[in-house]
């Protein structure tokens, strides 16, 4: 089944940021290319956990990166891409590929607020497994037809003090957009 398949593939990313204390943009590009490449998946994307106090810190290292205009962004109730509000956490859209097709995504702060992908995230966060939002039609990203959004939550390695396994810290989620017919 692709459907299957493709939430293979996406969990192979989370593994390799499981598994990895740093993934830099290019490794990122490299590692899911391949995935991309059969059409099955239109965009993988990487979405950091960044706490309020680390996003000024957050937002001037990505334009250090190279990405000179990047700010955490929000649509506003008219539709409107806007600076995204002050609130507790921030899950932005950091690594996104293809880049070329996804650009203007980067900087988009997923939301439990959001009507299509939150519901999604919100059961990402709550059960700690991978889940789909309802089909829909992206409103940011390029894909010309109906798709689902898969969300699966990425956590720390689990740490190990005095012989006992201390709580899995969320690091971030991989999110992947999957066209539908």
């Amino acid at each position: 089944d692709k459907l299957a398949s493709n939430l293979r593939d996406l969990g192979s990313v989370k593994l390799f940021f499981e598994s990895s204390p740093a993934v830099s943009r290019e490794t990122f590009r490299r590692f899911t290319t391949p995935l991309l490449g059969d059409g099955d998946i239109a965009a993988i994307e990487w979405l950091p956990r960044v706490a309020r106090d680390q996003r000024a810190e957050f937002e001037t290292a990505a334009r250090q990166e190279g990405l000179a205009e990047f700010q955490f962004t929000e649509l506003d109730r008219d539709g409107a891409t806007v600076r995204a509000g002050e609130r507790d956490e921030y899950f932005p859209i950091h690594y996104c590929e293809p880049y070329a097709v996804h650009a203007k995504a980067v900087g988009f702060v997923l939301s439990p607020t959001d009507p299509l992908r939150g519901p999604a995230l919100t059961r990402a966060l709550n059960t700690g497994r991978p889940t789909l939002s309802q089909q829909h039609i992206p409103t940011l990203e390029s894909v010309p037809q109906a798709a689902v959004v898969a969300v699966q939550p990425v956590y720390e390695p689990e740490a190990v003090s005095d012989g006992e396994k201390a709580g899995r810290r969320l690091k971030g989620l991989v999110m992947g957009i999957i066209p539908v017919g």
